[in-house]
């Protein structure tokens, strides 16, 4: 499964390829995300904690930066994880480019993605996908601009984490799909009803 994305960041091109391959420092922005150890291979592993209504799911595994090119803007990134509870699995390989834009940096990510086990039937509902992938990095845009200004502030990661707590390795609240649920289903409605008025136009 593909899933293409893109947000903004309010950093020139320069800047903003130094904080996105800035992995500890970005981790705590993406909802649900933790950050958990810096293994030796430069490899980062964490988990991902995503709630689906009543049914909590943590996503154990790790992530690499398999290229960079500085040169290009262009990185990609090889990320695979498994259920705590062995409900299935999924690897992802990740590429992004950025360029450069009036007051900051388009970054596009396009997202090839694997599931298997029991998770695996979501894959059949792609539009329900795209949308909750969509909502997710407009959130981490949102959370990477806030740590942005944080920064310009003079406050440190660690002075905003709670006392003797590096929020590196805080977890970021989890992943509320649940809270998704009325805007995906009003999203996948209006798509509905398109089809079927552009069938009968």
């Amino acid at each position: 499964m593909r899933i293409t994305n893109e947000f903004l960041v309010p950093l020139p091109v320069e800047e903003s390829w130094r904080v996105l391959l800035d992995v500890p420092r970005i981790a705590p922005c993406l909802p649900g995300a933790r950050l958990e150890e810096v293994l030796d291979d430069g490899a980062y592993a964490g988990s991902v904690a995503v709630r689906l209504g009543p049914i909590a799911l943590v996503f154990k595994g790790r992530a690499q930066i398999v290229d960079a090119d500085p040169a290009a803007r262009q990185a990609r990134v090889r990320a695979e994880g498994r259920d705590t509870k062995g409900r299935g699995a999924a690897t992802a390989e990740v590429a992004f480019a950025l360029f450069s834009e009036p007051g900051g940096t388009r970054v596009e990510i396009v997202t090839d993605l694997t599931l298997s086990g029991s998770i695996a039937q979501f894959a059949r509902a792609a539009d329900m996908i795209d949308d909750v992938a969509n909502h997710l990095i407009g959130q981490f845009a949102g959370n990477l601009h806030r740590e942005l200004e944080a920064g310009e502030t003079g406050l440190s990661r660690d002075d905003r984490a709670a006392p003797g707590q590096s929020s590196a390795m805080t977890p970021a609240a989890p992943i509320q799909a649940g809270t998704l649920g009325v805007a995906i289903l009003w999203r996948a409605l209006l798509r509905f009803a398109g089809r079927i008025l552009g069938r009968t136009g």
